[in-house]
């Protein structure tokens, strides 16, 4: 499966912006009235087709997301133990869900003081109506007893007071555990983010290795239809006589693939240090 963020040149965490801009440059650059000749017209027709479809699938969330699962699951992380991926997976499952249980549990008690200061902040303004009502009873009856309400008032501002402070406590709790909350992500983050980076790095080296080997299988390819190499037991040899159309046919069937826009000369370029490196390894099987 070809990779899509290849075809873009962009990161595979690129904002819609940067994608957006980025496909506009590219078919800017690729569009095929640009060019004169039939086969640079038909290599950028068919970038074209490959950058839109890219733009196509990238630009849209939805299928960028499936697109995103189906590219961790084949071709570009191909070579990645499964079972390696399933075991860290469910380890980070469990880990997850044991920092859940022990949220839910600081949620509980947490939930339960609430309760627990409600219902005493209930009983006191209960015992605040009673002593009002008492008041009022006393005052209705000409009797003058404030003593009790004295007492009653000096109780219910140690009560405030010893609210306000639990409610300090607690401020100070959720704000130390929010830090805490931000200091793990911060760090898983990084943690993740130096995952992606080797693998990037991995997967860019392995790229330009395979890249390598399927442009000398072309140079191999073209240099054996127009019998420039001859094939001899398990090797190769160079053909010490070969045609001469043969060989303006290999230089520019090998500059169209490789070199759209003056090929011929890098094509040649190509053919002789292909060709030197046959006649050294066959000099080397003679010794």
């Amino acid at each position: 499966m070809e990779d899509l963020y290849l075809v873009l040149g962009i990161e595979p965490d690129a904002k819609p912006e940067s994608i957006r801009e980025r496909f506009r440059f590219l078919a800017q650059a690729y569009h095929p009235d640009k060019f004169s000749s039939t086969k640079q017209k038909e290599f950028a027709e068919e970038e074209f087709k490959k950058i839109n479809n890219a733009y196509q699938i990238l630009s849209n969330p939805s299928k960028r997301a499936n697109y995103d699962l189906q590219r961790v699951r084949t071709s570009n992380y191909s070579r990645t133990n499964i079972n390696d991926i399933t075991r860290k997976a469910e380890e980070t499952a469990h880990r997850h869900a044991q920092e859940e249980r022990a949220w839910q549990e600081r949620k509980r008690k947490a939930e339960e003081g609430a309760r627990r200061h409600a219902q005493e902040e209930h009983d006191w303004k209960e015992r605040k109506r009673k002593a009002d009502e008492e008041e009022r009873k006393r005052a209705r009856g000409g009797q003058q007893n404030t003593t009790d309400k004295t007492k009653f008032y000096s109780g219910w501002e140690e009560h405030l007071e010893e609210e306000r402070a639990w409610e300090e406590r607690r401020r100070k709790a959720v704000e130390e555990e929010h830090q805490r909350s931000l200091k793990d992500q911060k760090r898983k983050a990084e943690s993740e983010a130096r995952k992606l980076e080797r693998a990037e790095k991995k997967r860019k080296v392995e790229e330009a290795a395979l890249q390598g080997a399927l442009e000398k299988q072309k140079i191999l390819n073209a240099t054996l239809k127009h019998r420039l190499v001859l094939k001899q037991g398990d090797g190769y040899v160079v053909n010490p006589s070969p045609p001469r159309l043969s060989l303006l046919l290999a230089i520019i069937e090998i500059g169209g693939t490789f070199d759209v826009v003056g090929g011929a000369v890098e094509a040649k370029r190509k053919i002789k240090t292909f060709l030197e490196s046959i006649r050294r390894k066959n000099k080397t099987a003679k010794t």
